[in-house]
Order: structure tokens, then C-alpha cells, then sequence
């Protein structure tokens, strides 16, 4: 059996969608009393286990970045859809009454759509020749850019780079942490690194945190609950030699090694510990 692509699902989902609302515009724009034909769609839109759950929950079999935020949208939205057709059993069909219930079901159809194509079917995973730092940087900084939730860098060998490369533009409501080793940072690059992390600090006091830990060795950067193994540091990619990204499941043993190596490092700052300065 041929997986879908995530364009493929996303059609599928939008198709989904005009099947299971073709007759509700048939009844808001017959004649006839609506009435006593509502009853049998409010369970196709309750706002728990409504027809579109399976093909959301289908959707995420390849999640990308904002998978969960962007269908918690579709979700809200159909769920919204269900308590139209509850106001609309106990509401009288006459010609204004109509008027004003197509209109804002068209609202809500139309917002309902958007959110489905706002799903983004871009995944995390790339593979870059040697000498192709400027795609690399778009590609990860793409990534950092469309985490809603939490950023995670796991990396033996940061640099102030990091910062104004990928991090200065993250959403400032997104918890970010960097867990790094204190023994890599050397001389100018320590210098710069706390430099720029103290002014990073500044403006970002409670949702930044800063750890030192002397056992990282992988690279990896976790995005809300997406995984994924960086082929070496970032602030090398795409330079001299191919660089890669790959998303992994995020089986326990790979998320407790990576809570492991944030939860029992050496805090250099965060929103309840000042920054340290050496």
C-alpha cells in the first residue's frame, strides 16, 4: 500500500470537507423548513469525534512542524460548525433569518478551508550536498521558525550564530532552551556565545534557558514533539561537507536521552537563575 504524500492528504482532508457540509448548504438554501432536517448532521459535527477526526488523525501518520497546532485549528473550527447546526434547530427560517445563517456559514466554511490549507505539508528531513551553506541555513531556519510550542538545540559545539541566525525570529511565546558543552567553547567563540546569550536573555527572561552539559555528543533539535538528528553542528551546515536532517520517532528512549542531557546539565541561565558570565 503506496503511502500518501501530505499534499494527498490535505486534498483529501479539503474533499472530505465539501462532501460532509454539501448538505447542510442544500438545507440553508431549500425552501422548506430546516428544522426537522438538522438533527442527523449535529452528530456529524460535534465538536468530539466529529467525520473529519479520522482524516485529521490520518494526516499526521508523516507530522511535520505545526502539525498539532494547525489542526487543532480545523478541529476548533468544525467544532464551531456543530454548534451552528445547534442554534440553527432552534432557530425559525424565515427569508432574514436565512439570509443571516447563510452568511455566516459561508464565514465559517470559508475560515474552516483556510485552516486545512494552512496544514503545512513540508517535512523536516533534508539531505544537502557539501558547499550548500545558504540552503542549509533556510532550510533549519525554517524549521526554528515553525515551532509553536518549544525549541530544543542540542549541540556540543554552538556559537553566537545560533542566535541571530535562528533563534532572534522565534515566536516569543516559544520556550527556548540550548544545551551545549562548556569544554567546546574556546576563547573568542566562548566570548561572542556568552556575549550574545546574555543579550538574548535580556529580552527573552522567562522563555530561555541556557545548560552546559560535558556528556552531549549528538546534535539533535526538538521542535514541539518532533525529533530530529542533525548530521553535525549547526553552525557548520551545508560548509564542507554533505549535511543532513532527519526526523526520528520520538520513541522514550530517545526522548528521556535528550530530557536526560537537558534536565541533569548545568544551568547558565534561565527565568528563575541570572546569567552566568564565565
Amino acid at each position: 500500500m503506496t503511502t500518501k504524500t501530505r499534499e494527498q492528504q490535505r486534498d483529501d482532508l479539503l474533499e472530505q470537507l465539501y462532501f460532509l457540509v454539501a448538505p447542510i448548504k442544500q438545507i440553508l438554501e431549500d425552501e422548506d423548513d430546516w428544522r426537522p432536517k438538522i438533527k442527523h448532521l449535529r452528530a456529524v459535527f460535534r465538536p468530539q469525534g466529529s467525520a473529519l477526526e479520522i482524516p485529521l488523525r490520518d494526516f499526521g501518520i508523516i507530522r511535520g512542524i505545526r502539525y498539532e497546532a494547525e489542526t487543532n485549528r480545523v478541529s476548533s473550527f468544525v467544532g464551531q460548525i456543530g454548534s451552528f447546526l445547534d442554534r440553527l434547530e432552534s432557530t425559525s427560517s424565515d427569508p432574514s433569518t436565512r439570509r443571516s445563517c447563510c452568511d455566516e456559514f459561508k464565514e465559517l466554511l470559508s475560515r474552516t478551508k483556510e485552516a486545512i490549507k494552512n496544514i503545512p505539508c513540508d517535512t523536516p528531513d533534508f539531505i544537502l550536498e557539501a558547499n550548500r551553506p545558504f540552503d542549509a541555513y533556510c532550510r533549519l531556519r525554517s524549521l526554528f521558525q515553525g515551532a509553536s510550542k518549544r525549541v530544543e538545540l542540542f549541540d556540543p559545539y554552538s556559537s553566537a550564530d545560533v542566535f541571530y541566525r535562528y533563534l532572534w525570529e522565534v515566536d516569543p511565546s516559544v520556550d527556548i532552551v540550548i544545551v551545549t558543552s562548556e569544554h567546546n567553547l574556546k576563547g573568542v567563540v566562548r566570548a561572542d556565545f556568552i556575549s550574545v546569550s546574555q543579550l538574548f536573555a535580556a529580552q527573552r527572561p522567562t522563555t530561555y534557558t541556557l545548560i552546559m552539559n560535558p556528556n552531549i555528543h549528538d546534535r539533535h533539535l526538538r521542535l514541539d514533539n518532533a525529533i530530529c538528528h542533525l548530521g553535525g553542528s549547526i553552525k557548520d551546515a551545508g560548509k564542507r561537507t554533505p549535511y543532513t536532517c532527519t526526523q526520528q520517532d520520538a520513541t522514550p528512549a530517545t526522548t528521556t536521552k535528550l530530557d536526560d542531557l537537558r534536565d541533569n546539565g548545568t544551568i547558565w541561565f534561565s527565568k528563575t537563575i541570572g546569567h552566568r558570565t564565565s
